[in-house]
């Protein structure tokens, strides 16, 4: 049976930055224009 090992400080930092950046990445892709976003933000309040 494999042992459970916590992550180091630097890799949950990693994988943090990773995943911001690939959800930054999503969020350009889906909006082309500042208008959209707006209107995007504007609906969900």
């Amino acid at each position: 049976m494999a042992k459970f090992r916590s992550k180091t400080n630097d890799e949950k930092k990693k994988e943090i930055e990773k995943l911001t950046e690939d959800r930054n990445e999503q969020v350009e892709k889906f909006f082309k224009t500042p208008e959209q976003m707006k209107e995007y933000f504007y609906f969900y309040e």
